[in-house]
Parts: structure tokens; sequence; C-alpha cells
């Protein structure tokens, strides 16, 4: 990589170059602003040192013209991404602000520590640690020297940087990529929509009151840095400032977002777990249907009710007739077959509002609302006869293809009194007057109306 080294004194230039060079850098050196116009038209220059004190021109028209994007009348191409350091021997903040403004990435006042320079440079151009990767930020401001250099320090650090010349732009960008941007960084004076403007339009217009925005703002512009808090802005930074400071700041808005996200991505995961677990605890394994706690979770649930609101359910228990002799017969994977099948079958001939549990072994409950009599023993018989007619276990090497239940209906309503414990024995003694009339039969019974 080459750094180009511009100052008068051939003294600085040395001390400079004894500095880069042991990084493994290759450093050129200019005395004027001519060198240093032949150097870039000729050179791929990677940063420049610049001194603001030059006798023909100074550091600052000379950062203008190499900045300039439009004709600087010495037949160069404009450079806006090239890192140049300025090194004053007066270093003011009127002097950071006009060299900001022709296109500085940072300042260096004279004298400095031995070392400094290089470590600078090193920083500028092969950053240590990126911290900030796969962040995006919304530059908004009406200078492009100025954004250039606020987006070339932030994209050597990782982040994903759009770019916006005025606050109407920058509203449109941070609107049509609100999901992925993590900061804004706007100028406080622009044409169309100011700094302070695009804060409220993001709040209140985008409904978005976490998206950090910093507001810049110029020397010499005047209004109430409050109103500027007021109007929805994270933080404030003046110009000129020293990279450090705005990287701190940029910073500790960019890492609270960071964490925020991981905050919240681990309480969805959280609460997706949770939501497993529960669902884990109220699914019967094989058959994915309710299992029977759930069941009985609802069940109290539908008695409260019933006794509220006045309203009645029937309680369905499903039995395959002469299960043991299949498991003995067929094996337990068939077993598990018919299980599952049967499952599936019952789902599919109840309602949405219907309750589908299997309570255990091969018994299998049904709970039905807000049918009245002849609807519960019509979705029962449907139920049953559906069951008889498929052909179970198709992909099983078995001659077994059917198999028949006992079915036990108890309709439960509201002025019976029953507790869900009395309305289940209620219904599984149905269920045994079934077994007993023959098996493969619906048997039904009712409170009083």
């Amino acid at each position: 990589m080459n750094v180009l080294v511009v100052d008068h004194s051939k003294m600085l230039r040395e001390i400079i170059r004894s500095e880069v060079e042991p990084l493994g850098f290759t450093v050129m050196s200019a005395s004027n602003s001519q060198e240093v116009y032949d150097i870039l038209s000729k050179d791929k220059i990677d940063l420049i040192t610049l001194s603001v004190e030059l006798r023909e021109e100074s550091g600052y028209d000379i950062c203008k013209k190499i900045r300039n994007d439009h004709n600087n009348g010495n037949g160069m191409e404009s450079f806006p991404h090239i890192p140049i350091i300025f090194i004053t021997g007066h270093d003011t903040m009127e002097g950071r602000a006009r060299g900001f403004e022709s296109g500085a990435t940072e300042f260096i006042a004279k004298p400095f520590k031995k070392g400094y320079v290089g470590e600078r440079i090193k920083k500028l151009i092969q950053p240590e640690i990126m911290p900030l990767r796969g962040l995006t930020a919304v530059v908004v401001d009406d200078s492009l020297t100025a954004r250039k250099i606020v987006a070339e320090f932030l994209e050597s650090r990782g982040v994903k940087v759009i770019e916006a010349k005025d606050g109407l732009e920058g509203f449109s960008l941070i609107k049509e990529n609100l999901k992925s941007v993590d900061i804004v960084i706007t100028d406080m004076m622009m044409p169309n929509l100011k700094g302070d403007e695009l804060c409220v339009k993001v709040r209140n217009e985008l409904q978005n009151p976490d998206l950090p925005i910093l507001v810049l703002s110029g020397a010499g512009e005047h209004f109430s840095i409050l109103d500027i808090f007021r109007a929805g802005a994270t933080d404030y930074l003046n110009k000129p400032f020293i990279q450090e400071e705005l990287l701190a700041r940029i910073s500790v808005h960019l890492q609270t977002r960071i964490l925020k996200r991981k905050l919240q991505t681990k309480i969805k995961q959280l609460k997706d777990i949770n939501e497993t677990l529960e669902q884990m605890a109220c699914t019967d394994s094989l058959t994915q249907l309710h299992n029977r706690k759930y069941l009985f979770d609802r069940l109290k649930e539908l008695n409260n009710k019933k006794e509220r609101y006045g309203y009645q359910f029937a309680f369905l228990i499903v039995d395959i007739d002469y299960f043991k002799k299949i498991n003995d017969s067929f094996g337990h994977q068939m077993g598990d077959c018919i299980i599952k099948e049967l499952g599936s079958v019952i789902q599919t001939k109840t309602r949405d509002s219907d309750i589908v549990a299997r309570l255990g072994g091969e018994e299998y409950a049904v709970v039905v609302t807000d049918q009245d009599e002849s609807g519960c023993k019509s979705m029962a018989e449907n139920i049953r006869s559906s069951i008889e007619e498929h052909e179970f276990c198709k992909n099983e090497d078995s001659e077994l293809k059917h198999v028949t239940v006992s079915m036990g209906m108890y309709l439960s309503r509201q002025k019976d009194g029953l507790s869900i414990e009395e309305i289940y024995k209620k219904a599984d003694e149905c269920l045994y007057n079934a077994k007993e009339g023959g098996r493969n039969r619906v048997f039904f019974g009712a409170s009083p109306e």
C-alpha cells in the first residue's frame, strides 16, 4: 500500500517516512501541489498525509482539488475516497472546520509523539477490528465531501452505508430499508428537510422510537440543542469532530442496537422453546393429537362455562375393538400404525371447535361443543362408520386392513350439576354398554333436559 507524504519540510517528510515504512507501507514524498498532482495522476495512493502550511498552495486548497468531483483545472481525476490526514502546527476549531469542509479525514497536531502518525495511518488503512460488521447506517448530508468522509470511515469498520443527499431522500431510504437500518447519521442544516425535521418524521410517521439518530452540526450554525433532542435525536455532535469521538458515539449506539437485537433474539428463542415445551406437554407423541392432560384442562373450562352460560357439550370415548389381539397377532408396529391413522380419521370427521385427544393405549376422546342430541349422535355414527370403512396401513405387509371401534357418548346439559369426573364416568359406562351390545357401535346417554 502506498502513502503519499506532503510537506515542504524535508525533515518532517523523513520523520513520517521513518514511522510508516517499518509498518510495511511504501512511502512517496511531495513538497508542493504540483508534485502531489503528478504523483496522483500516475500512481495508486492509499492514504495522504498533508501539511496545512505549504508555500505555494495551502493544504486546504490541495485537499479541495483532490476531493472535487468537478473539473479541478489540473487534468486530474478526483479522489473522494482516499483518506487524507492533515498535519498542522496551528490546530484550532476554525482550522479543523475548514479542513473537514475541504475533505479532511483526520487531523494530527504538531508536535506529535514518536510512532503516533504511523499508528493513525495503520488504523485508517488497516482497521484492527471490525466490531460493527454487518450493521447498516444511513448517512444524510447535502455535502458530498462530508458524506464520503463519514461513509468511508464506517465502511472501513464493516458497516454497510446508504447515502442520501438531503433529508427527504434520507427519509425515503430509511422507510425503504427500515428493517435493516441500524443507525442514522444526519447533518442538521440541509435543503428540503433539516436534520431535526427528519428526526420528527422518523419518530412519528415510521413509529420507530428505538432507531439511533446522530445529528451532526457545522460550526456557526445556531439552534437549540434541546430542540434537536426534543425532535427525537439520540445524540448530537459538533463539526469538526475527531474520528475517535465519532467512532465512540456511533459504537455506543450500534453496540446498544446489537445487544438489543441479541436480547430480542434470545427472548424469541426462549418464547419459542416455551411454546414448544407447552405443545409437547399437551401433545401425544405417537398421534400428535392432544393428550389426556390437555383434554381434562379444557373439560374443566367447558364445564365451568356450561354452568355459567347455559350451553351443553358431549363427551365421546372411542375404543379400538380387540386391540390386544391385533398387537399379539400382527405386532406392535402394526398396532402403532393403526393408532396413528385412526386418530387422523377421527380428526377429519370433527370440526375445528371440537377437541380430539388420545386418552391412552387404544382409547380416544372427542369433546363435541354446541351440538344438540341429534347432531351429536350423527357425528358419532359418522366417525364410527368412517373408521369401519377405512383401509389401514396400506404400506404395511399385513393381512389386517380394517378395524372397528366401540363408542360411548354422554351429553352433559347445563343444569345436570355433574363434575368432569362424573361426566367421564358416564361416557365410560356408555362405552361399556356398546361393548356389551356386540361392539362396533355407538351407545348414547344424556342428562335429563
